[in-house]
């Protein structure tokens, strides 16, 4: 993630040229601990979104959390700020639900793989590779590797056990 953020900050387009382009933010980066509840969700979204009146060094968009439960507490209160809420993980469909959740976004999930995709051709991106634990199901995986196929994005996938060790750990 720190990597990422700074190559978006220095406008390095050298792997994803239309970095060089963009103007006008930064990123700025802050872990928190959800400690798996909401309550720990609530709390790790303020301290990283300021006080509020302060929109230059408050938050706008967090990246997380990874729980589903934990992200609906957080959305629905990150909603009452205007700061959204991306999930790579939270997979429950009720967080789909617009009126309830209107500021949360996932990167993974069915609805979402397709406009990925296509923003993966309008950065020039022509490969990926699907790291995937074991509790997600290969046709998922599939499904997803056809879309991106679809729009001439080669794709291929890795899937490791939930705690990788020995030799699973140096594939990944």
């Amino acid at each position: 993630a720190l990597l990422a953020a700074k190559d978006v900050n220095d406008r390095n387009g050298r792997w994803v040229p239309a970095l060089a382009s963009l103007q006008g933010f930064r990123l700025k980066t802050f872990f928190g601990d959800t400690k798996k509840t909401g309550a720990g969700g609530v709390r790790a979204a303020m301290e990283c979104t300021g006080d509020g009146d302060d929109e230059e060094n408050g938050a706008i968009m967090i990246v997380g959390p990874i729980s589903s439960g934990v992200s609906k507490t957080t959305s629905l209160v990150m909603n009452v700020f205007g700061v959204g809420l991306i999930s790579y993980a939270s997979s429950d469909p009720a967080l789909s639900d617009k009126t309830k959740y209107p500021l949360f976004f996932r990167t993974a999930g069915f609805k979402s793989v397709a406009p990925m995709a296509s923003l993966l051709v309008e950065l020039s991106i022509q490969h990926v590779s699907i790291l995937y634990s074991s509790k997600y199901d290969d046709e998922d995986v599939d499904f997803f590797k056809q879309q991106f196929n679809a729009r001439q994005v080669t794709a291929d996938s890795m899937k490791f056990s939930e705690s990788p060790s020995g030799d699973n750990v140096d594939e990944v």
